[in-house]
C-alpha cells in the first residue's frame, strides 16, 4: 500500500499466540527494501519485550532479512516457496512453465525433507543444462526453502509460503482501490489499522495450535513429528477397563522424562486412563519447558509395586499436585485417582498453609470433586485450572508461570522461564510488506473458582 512518497509503504506486524491464534502486533510506515526501515520496527518490538522469533518466513527482500539478521541473529529462515516459484518461472521460457511448476511442487509437498532433497536434483538434472540461471535460485536456497520440513508436518502448509497471510490485506487493498489511494500518510495508517483490526475476529487459527508452544520451547521435529514423544503401548488404550473395576492403569517401562528416581521434584499428574489424550497434550507442554513429570504409564516398571510407588512419588518426590477432573473421572465409582488424591490430601493436611502444592484441572466445565482437606477447607476452595477448550495452551503457561514458579524447588521454578510464546513468518502484498512474529508476553488469564 503505497503512501504520499515514492516506495513508502506500510510495514506490518502480525503475532501468532501461544494458542494458536493471529494478532497484530505493530504497523508503522518505512521503505520496503529499507534494512533500517525493518531494524527500527525491529528494535521497537524487542523493546516493548518482543523475545527472537522462532523462524521467518518471505521472500527474497533484502532490506528485512538484513534488519532480522541484526536485531535477531538467532531467528531461522524460510523463503516463500510461492514467490520463488515466480522467480524461477521467469528465467525459463513459458514453453517450460508446466512442466517446471509440477517438478516444484514435487519438491515442497514431498513427504519429508529427504524426498524433497531427492526432488531437487531431479529438477537440476531435467533444467540444468538448458537453464542453470533458473535451477541456480533453487540450488543456492537449497537450506531456506526446506526449513520448514522441520517443524510440524500440521505446520508445513502455513510455513512453505506467505499465502495463508495475503488474504489479511485484501480488504486493505480493496479499500484503498475504491478511494484511489490511501490519501495522505497519516490517513492512509489509520485506515489500514482499522481494517487490519477488524479483520482479526476472523483470522483462522495455525493447524495443530496445542504444537506452537512446543515448537516455542524448542522441541525437535524429524519428519514432521516431534522427536521426543514418549512410546505408546497397547496395554494403555483407553477404555480397556471396565468401569465397576479400580482404574488400574498398565505401566511401561522406560519414563521419557528420565524421573525414574522418584526422589527429585516432579509435577505429579493424577488421572483416570479414559482421559490419556488430554494428559498426553499436557505432558507434551510440560516437556517443552523441561518441567518434569510423574506418570503412571511411564514412570511404573515391571514388577513394580505399584500402590507404594504411587505413595513414594507424591509424598516424597512431588513439587505439585495436579488433579485432572472430567466426565470420565465423574464417571467412575472407583478409581485409582481416588487413591492417588486420597494420598495427596493426607500431604497436603502436613504442609504449611499458603504454599501452592495440589492444584484441581479441569478437563470440562463440570464441577470439582468436594474432598475435605481439614481445617474446615474444602478442595473446592483452592482455585482450579481449566484446560479445555481455545485457551488450553494459554492457561498451560499461567499454569506454569503462576504455580509452578511459585514453588520453591529450583528443577521447576528454573525451567519455566522459557514457557512457549509463539512462533513467527513473514510475507508482504505486493507493495504490502507482512511480518507476523511473537507478540510480547501474553497476558495473564482469569482463573475461575
Amino acid at each position: 500500500m503505497r503512501l504520499e512518497q515514492e516506495k513508502l509503504c506500510l510495514l506490518v506486524m502480525i503475532g501468532v499466540r501461544a494458542d494458536g491464534r493471529k494478532e497484530l502486533v505493530a504497523l508503522t510506515d518505512g521503505y520496503r527494501e529499507s534494512a533500517e526501515s525493518w531494524a527500527d520496527l525491529l528494535r521497537g518490538c524487542r523493546r516493548r519485550g518482543m523475545t527472537a522469533p522462532v523462524l521467518a518466513v518471505g521472500d527474497g527482500a533484502l532490506g528485512f532479512w538484513r534488519a532480522l539478521r541484526e536485531v535477531f541473529p538467532e531467528t531461522r529462515e524460510q523463503r516463500c516457496w510461492f514467490h520463488k516459484q515466480s522467480n524461477v518461472l521467469a528465467a525459463l521460457p513459458k514453453s517450460a512453465h508446466p512442466g517446471a511448476l509440477a517438478a516444484m511442487k514435487e519438491i515442497y509437498i514431498a513427504e519429508d525433507i529427504d524426498k524433497a532433497q531427492v526432488a531437487i536434483k531431479a529438477f537440476e538434472l531435467d533444467y540444468g543444462a538448458k537453464y542453470p540461471k533458473a535451477v541456480a535460485k533453487i540450488v543456492d536456497d537449497i537450506d531456506v526453502l526446506l526449513e520448514f520440513y522441520k517443524y510440524p508436518a500440521e505446520h508445513w502448509v502455513h510455513l512453505r509460503t506467505t499465502n495463508p497471510i495475503e488474504s489479511t490485506f485484501a480488504t486493505v487493498r480493496l479499500r484503498t482501490k475504491v478511494t484511489k489511494g490511501p490519501g495522505s500518510r497519516a490517513a492512509g495508517l489509520a485506515m489500514a489499522y482499522k481494517l487490519i483490526d477488524a479483520a482479526q475476529a476472523r483470522w483462522r487459527a495455525v493447524n495443530a495450535p496445542h504444537l506452537v508452544a512446543l515448537v516455542r520451547a524448542g522441541a525437535v521435529f524429524h519428519k514432521g513429528n516431534c522427536s521426543n514423544d514418549p512410546p505408546t503401548s497397547p496395554h494403555s488404550t483407553p477404555g480397556q477397563s471396565s468401569p465397576q473395576a479400580p482404574d488400574r492403569r498398565s505401566p511401561e517401562t522406560i519414563s521419557s522424562t528420565g524421573f525414574d528416581n522418584i526422589s527429585a521434584k516432579h509435577v505429579f499428574i493424577s488421572y483416570v486412563r479414559q482421559d490419556s489424550a488430554e494428559v498426553d497434550k499436557l505432558c507434551d507442554l510440560l516437556k517443552a519447558a523441561n518441567i518434569a513429570y510423574w506418570r503412571d504409564r511411564e514412570s511404573l516398571g515391571p514388577g513394580d509395586a505399584w500402590k507404594r510407588v504411587i505413595r513414594d512419588a507424591i509424598q516424597d518426590g512431588t513439587a505439585v499436585f495436579l488433579a485432572c477432573f472430567s466426565a470420565n473421572q465423574r464417571a467412575k465409582e472407583k478409581s485409582v485417582m481416588n487413591e492417588e488424591i486420597g494420598i495427596a490430601v493426607e500431604e497436603y493436611r502436613l504442609r504449611r498453609p499458603g504454599k501452592t502444592w495440589l492444584v484441581p484441572v479441569r478437563f470440562d466445565d463440570g464441577d470439582i470433586d468436594d474432598w475435605d482437606l481439614g481445617a474446615n477447607r474444602s478442595l473446592r476452595d483452592i482455585n482450579y485450572v481449566d484446560l479445555f477448550g481455545d485457551r488450553y495452551t494459554r492457561y498451560c503457561q499461567f499454569l506454569w508461570m503462576r504455580e509452578f514458579q511459585a514453588t520453591s524447588d529450583p528443577v521447576l521454578a528454573g525451567s519455566v522461564a522459557t514457557a512457549p510464546t509463539a512462533v513467527m513468518s513473514v510475507g508482504r502484498s505486493s507493495s504490502l510488506p507482512l511480518w507476523k512474529t511473537a507478540p510480547p508476553a501474553l497476558a495473564q488469564p482469569n482463573v475461575v473458582r
